[in-house]
């Protein structure tokens, strides 16, 4: 479901705008002739009480002389230069990418009388500074005495300029110093992965990847060779001793660790890399993930609910904490509710810092070493969001911060922050230096990320905007460790990302309070994930029997449509597609609407569970009495019905109704079972329809026990449970029609107090618009 798109973006700071047009003022016109007569006199005293330090004309004799009417002598100003000279003078060689400081200083000289006063650092003096060619390298500044000249990335040559102007006398030097850029050189070679566990007999693939001094990776000129080193040759085979991939098969155990060894040339210049091999005869260690999900209506809401103007909160003192949320269509509200995910991941092969550390960047040309994350996102509180102006001047409920440290050792220092090999024991000198860099390349890394790789818009409606990021490191004990502070806009989009990309098959949840703690080996990874998830269930009707209900449904993240090919939305396929609402209270009950999400798929591998569990006790469930009006009522929770079940998947899917708990074990492709099943009637018709998966699977209804539901008269809400402004308000579902018991039928709100509602929320929100301009986001369903 969308959210409307911002009209900016944030300022930097605090600024204060400066008027299109200055204020004009008038002025006495006698008052203005005087004073610029006045200023004349004035100009004309001093220009004749300076010595100019020239000489005087001797008289021609001629009493009609044009120059002056009084005396015998005439005053002509003196001859002035300028003098500049840089430091070096030149010329100079640099290698690729190396920085060339340079400085220019400068003397105003009197031609007549050959007295020079130096300039340096004088107001009135101006630098303008040049490269011809331009590509021959980057100035860090254009002006001023002082530059730095970081040279190209290829052999070149060149000049560097500098015009130095005396603004006074409107003269000036121009001095240069000619460059010559050498041509990148090797300087390291990587092996991918740089450590390995093999099973005697498995093949195992190995990449060389060289790079020269600039950091660019070699793809010509260079050659690579390979030898094995600690195991015979007769316990092993190689596919080939040269090219940059190579195949190695262990045929027998060896003792200790194997080592396979590439050796990079270009030209002259040899350098190795090396791979450390550990071969066994042991399967390794099985990889499980659980998924856990508990605590609906428990969720509390923090204070950033109160800056959206989509959703609001029944209540913020006490469970069960439902708000609701408004789409585009002012009609189109949902009840929503939020519950807690836990992840639990062991020995998980997909996220390593061999290849894909999916969490960090590769700064470095290297790769390997053991990360381990402390980290922890929300949305950040209106009083936390006083500390920087552009985060204060754009508070919108909707910008996330994330805190935490990153534990590094040796090989993963040099692969994620770049640090050079022979730094470790100088880190906190090296670091003194290479922050900023750091930072800067870390923030490009993140916007790579967020708006190309993983292109968050179709699911934020915004690009990725970090508005704060901060990185430091210090050396304590065997590693550095990171702390970071980064504050935005769609960092939670983009963990979603990264999650479901890397295992979380076809999900992507917004999420708050959100611990992640993982160790990122070279091959394997282990983590554990807590945090609280919005747009968890929403309020519905059973499918079968129309008979009120909580529904979970997985989900994609995408609502937007393509708006650029770097990334292709999933609603593409969704957008002009529509489904019945059927939503306990709905304006658009029983319509047609266009889909406003993208059904997800939580596929489970052999060595994954999810598991659900639901509340004790009466709970509240939305009642639908005619279109606009609904009543609550209260009643034991639930499951007996879901898409998938046991009956599906025999031994895989149990419900434990005692322990109020529905668990799947995988393997379990439900997407292929969605489309080609018939026992579940109503998705098999949805299937046949619409030619897509017509909505999440699993699909979980955590329905009111139909045998235990409570006297009409008892199902009447209290006034204070839901605000009186929320009662008429309606949300949309997924299901066929069904007659509701009339014993579960409550008091309506009325047509009118709901038209003077709406029209007192549109009033407000048409207000808090001219007040401010705020961004809203984020997929609702």
């Amino acid at each position: 479901m969308s959210e409307s798109t911002p009209n900016s973006g944030p300022a930097s700071g605090d600024t204060t705008p400066e008027p299109s047009s200055k204020p004009k003022k008038s002025k006495n016109l006698l008052v203005m002739v005087a004073a610029i007569i006045i200023a004349l006199i004035l100009v004309s005293v001093v220009f004749l009480a300076v010595d100019w330090g020239g000489t005087d004309t001797p008289d021609d004799g001629d009493d009609d002389d044009d120059d002056d009417d009084d005396d015998d002598d005439d005053v002509v100003p003196p001859v002035m230069e300028v003098t500049a000279t840089a430091t070096p003078a030149g010329p100079e060689t640099v290698e690729a990418g190396e920085v060339l400081m340079l400085s220019v200083s400068s003397v105003l000289l009197n031609v007549n009388t050959s007295a020079s006063t130096s300039y340096d650092g004088e107001d009135n003096v101006t630098y303008k500074w040049g490269r011809d060619p331009i590509t021959l390298g980057a100035l860090d500044s254009t002006s001023g005495r002082f530059v730095n000249l970081t040279a190209a990335d290829v052999a070149m040559s060149g000049t560097v300029f500098c015009n130095v102007t005396y603004t006074d006398e409107d003269v000036y030097d121009v001095v240069s110093v000619s460059v010559t850029v050498n041509p990148p050189y090797l300087v390291s070679v990587a092996v991918t992965p740089v450590t390995d566990t093999i099973l005697i007999d498995d093949v195992g693939v190995f990449e060389a990847k060289a790079y020269d001094s600039v950091g660019d990776q070699m793809s010509a000129d260079v050659t690579f060779a390979w030898t094995v080193w600690g195991i015979d040759t007769s316990d092993y085979s190689l596919n080939a001793t040269t090219g940059y991939i190579v195949e190695f098969t262990p045929t027998s155990m060896t003792s200790g660790s194997v080592l396979l060894n590439v050796t990079a040339t270009s030209g002259d210049i040899d350098v190795s890399g090396t791979s450390t091999i550990t071969v066994t005869d042991v399967a390794l260690t099985e990889r499980t993930v659980d998924y856990y999900w508990y605590d609906m209506f428990e969720v509390p809401f923090g204070d950033w609910f109160e800056w959206r103007d989509d959703e609001v909160p029944w209540s913020y003192d006490a469970a069960p904490y439902i708000y609701n949320w408004t789409g585009a269509d002012l009609d189109n509200i949902w009840m929503y509710t939020m519950m807690r995910m836990d992840v639990t991941g062991v020995y998980m092969d997909e996220i390593n810092m061999n290849s894909n550390p999916v969490f960090l960047p590769q700064l470095g040309t290297t790769s390997g070493g053991t990360a381990v994350l402390d980290w922890y996102h929300s949305y950040i509180s209106y009083d936390d969001a006083q500390e920087w102006n552009n985060v204060k001047n754009w508070y919108d409920g909707w910008i996330s911060i994330m805190n935490g440290t990153t534990t590094l050792d040796y090989d993963a220092a040099m692969s994620v922050i770049g640090m050079p090999s022979d730094q470790w024991d100088t880190f906190d000198t090296w670091w003194t230096g290479a922050q900023d860099t750091v930072i800067y390349d870390w923030n490009a890394w993140l916007d790579d990320q967020g708006n190309i790789v993983y292109d968050i818009y179709s699911m934020y409606e915004w690009p990725l905007q970090i508005m704060v990021i901060e990185i430091d490191a210090e050396k304590v004990g065997d590693n550095i460790v990171l702390t970071h502070r980064l504050v935005s806009w769609g960092w939670e989009a983009l963990m979603a990302r990264w999650l479901c990309a890397s295992f979380m098959d076809d999900n992507e949840w917004y999420t708050e309070d959100f611990n992640l703690n993982a160790e990122i080996g070279p091959e394997t990874t282990n983590l554990t994930i807590s945090t609280a998830v919005e747009y968890a269930a929403y309020a519905y009707q059973t499918t079968d029997d129309g008979v009120e209900c909580w529904e979970w449904e997985a989900l994609s993240g995408d609502y937007v449509e393509t708006y650029d090919a770097d990334w292709i939305s999933e609603y593409d396929v969704y957008a002009d597609k529509t489904y019945i609402n059927l939503a306990p209270g709905s304006v658009l009950y029983d319509t047609e609407m266009i889909y406003d999400y993208v059904p997800g798929v939580f596929n489970l591998s052999d060595d994954e569970t999810l598991s659900f569990t639901w509340p004790a006790g009466d709970q509240m469930f939305v009642h639908h009495i005619a279109a606009g009006s609904y009543s609550l009522v209260y009643a034991p929770m639930t499951v007996d019905y879901a898409e998938p079940m046991g009956v599906d998947f025999p031994g895989q899917i149990t419900i434990d109704a005692t322990n109020r708990l529905i668990t799947y074990e995988g393997p379990i492709d439900m997407f292929t079972w969605s489309r080609d099943q018939t026992r579940a009637v109503n998705l098999a018709s949805e299937w046949d329809r619409l030619g897509l998966l017509p909505y999440g699977m699993p699909t979980i209804e955590f329905r009111l026990d139909s045998g235990k539901l409570l006297a009409a008269d008892e199902s009447l809400t209290a006034a204070a449970a839901v605000p009186s402004a929320l009662a008429e308000d309606s949300l949309a579902s997924v299901s066929s029609s069904a007659t509701v018991p009339e014993v579960a039928a409550g008091a309506s709100a009325s047509s009118e107090i709901a038209a003077l509602t709406a029209v007192a929320m549109a009033a407000f929100m048409v207000l808090l618009a001219l007040g401010q301009c705020v961004r809203r986001a984020g997929n609702k369903r």
